[in-house]
């Protein structure tokens, strides 16, 4: 990854990996906005730079042992850039592991994101950023 954005959002997703915090100063917009898959995650939508947080407190009330892990950034044409994304866990009740690959599409204006998006499909979030899968 090659831009200023990509780089720190990429020290973003290493400090979610390793600490299960998001923690980015400064690089979220006031009014940044996370939207959720509709059809995995309900489409929920979070606002301001609290947005990821607040989505990892709603997947950690589901799900034990969490891990998000960017495996991949690709930088699309209008500056977005998509991470490649592994979610992992154990649900609370059932015990059951998840494993789920997305795409998350971060927009930005200058040097803050103004939004990402989850796909639960890779290949959607890297259309939508006009790459090909």
């Amino acid at each position: 990854m090659s831009s200023e954005n990509g780089e720190r959002l990429h020290s973003a997703y290493e400090a979610l990996s390793s600490t299960g915090t998001w923690d980015s100063p400064g690089l979220l917009a006031a009014e940044f906005e996370l939207h959720q898959d509709p059809v995995v995650d309900a489409g929920r939508t979070f606002h301001g730079p609290d947005g990821p947080g607040e989505m990892l407190k709603v997947l950690e009330a589901s799900f034990a042992d969490v891990v998000v892990e960017a495996e991949r950034f690709l930088e699309g044409g209008r500056g977005e850039i998509v991470a490649l994304v592994r979610v992992r866990g154990r649900g609370r009740a059932s015990g059951i592991a998840i494993d789920r690959e997305q795409a998350h599409l971060w927009s930005f204006d200058g040097p803050t994101a103004v939004r990402m998006t989850v796909f639960s499909d890779r290949r959607e979030g890297l259309k939508a950023a006009g790459l090909s899968a």
